[in-house]
């Protein structure tokens, strides 16, 4: 079996565990509507399909000389969906949250990103 063959095998075997149903939208502002003074906001879904949320570790952070845990989710979402999600984008699963960042050594099977849980 070649590596491309292999490649193919561990992202269907990572998909399967991707048990949650995401939806991921994003907030676009519209031009000036002069007649109200406001900018009309659209509102789309970039992704919508399988996916796995996972809580992160909790770290400690001094926030003003307070320790505060915090706690950051992850998604994982199917390699074929590459550069779909951008920082800012809502996502909608098992939790509500903002997209944070991409995390660095994603592996070839998925794509992870960092999440920031919304209240």
């Amino acid at each position: 079996m070649n590596t491309a063959e292999l490649l193919l095998r561990a992202r269907a075997l990572h998909l399967a565990v991707m048990i949650d149903t995401v939806t991921v939208t994003r907030d676009t502002r519209g031009a000036l509507d002069e007649g109200t003074g406001s900018y009309p906001i659209t509102t789309t879904t970039v992704y919508n399909g399988p996916g796995r949320v996972r809580p992160a570790g909790t770290a400690t952070v001094d926030a003003a000389g307070i320790a505060v845990d915090t706690t950051r989710p992850t998604l994982d979402i199917p390699w074929t969906e590459a550069g779909v999600l951008a920082p800012g984008d809502r996502v909608t699963a098992p939790i509500v949250a903002e997209v944070y960042a991409e995390v660095a050594g994603t592996t070839s099977t998925s794509r992870r990103y960092t999440l920031e849980e919304q209240a």
